[in-house]
């Protein structure tokens, strides 16, 4: 038969995993936990990672529920100002757009762009740099600086 979430040997454990945490942020070492609480310092070392896993899975979920509010205020706003895109509003089409980025970035569908130059045989380019000129580095240099630029407009 299970035992109740709220019985005491139920609460006494979830108290000394507690504490095993507590003790470890202190900067206490695993044997030593081991021996405050009377269990070996495999023990104490199995409960931290147990513990970690525990607060990773709490941290998602509220990652999660968060996104999902995030993304339902995002349908609201984009339900309320559809109507005067549809009718080619250019400020609402602006801001619907802005809205659209918001809802692919919290959903992660904009992914990276890489770019990785080739030759024709789609092969990455090979330079040897140690050939070139201080000048031609320089000119090399100002070059790529350029086309990083961000366009204006």
């Amino acid at each position: 038969m299970a035992q109740s979430k709220t019985s005491a040997r139920r609460i006494a454990s979830a108290q000394k995993r507690l504490k095993v945490v507590e003790l470890r942020l202190m900067g206490a070492r695993l044997s030593e936990i081991g021996k405050v609480l009377g269990f070996s310092p495999q023990r104490a070392h199995k409960i931290l990672m147990e513990e970690q896993e525990r607060l990773a899975m709490m941290t998602l979920g509220a990652m999660d529920a968060w996104r999902r509010l995030q993304l339902e205020r995002l349908e609201m706003a984009v339900l309320a100002v559809s109507t005067k895109v549809k009718k080619g509003d250019p400020k609402a089409i602006d801001l619907w757009i802005k809205l659209s980025k918001n809802e692919r970035e919290l959903l992660g569908l904009d992914a990276p762009v890489k770019f990785a130059p080739t030759d024709p045989d789609g092969k990455p380019l090979q330079h040897d740099l140690s050939k070139l000129s201080s000048e031609e580095l320089v000119a090399m240099a100002a070059l790529v600086a350029k086309t990083m630029e961000s366009p204006k407009g």
